[in-house]
């Protein structure tokens, strides 16, 4: 299947998203919402889990998919 990967609570996500966006989040952001998807039984997952994180960030709603360890995100 796919690489087992341990799944990170909501700061975590946040912190990684920060890292591969560039910017703080915590700090530039408002409103962020962390939902965990489980891909557990796909097999064409990359990893098992996938963070969806919506915020607010200068005046723009963003939506991610973000898989840390191997796509990085994706807007949706």
């Amino acid at each position: 299947m796919h690489m087992e990967n341990s799944k990170l609570n909501r700061k975590q996500a946040i912190e990684a998203l920060s890292r591969e966006y560039g910017i703080d989040l915590f700090k530039c952001a408002n409103g962020i919402r962390v939902k965990v998807i489980d891909h557990e039984e796909n097999a064409l997952a990359p990893e098992r889990y996938c963070y969806k994180i919506t915020f607010d960030l200068f005046g723009a709603k963003h939506k991610l998919g973000f898989w840390p360890n191997t796509v990085g995100y994706q807007s949706y």
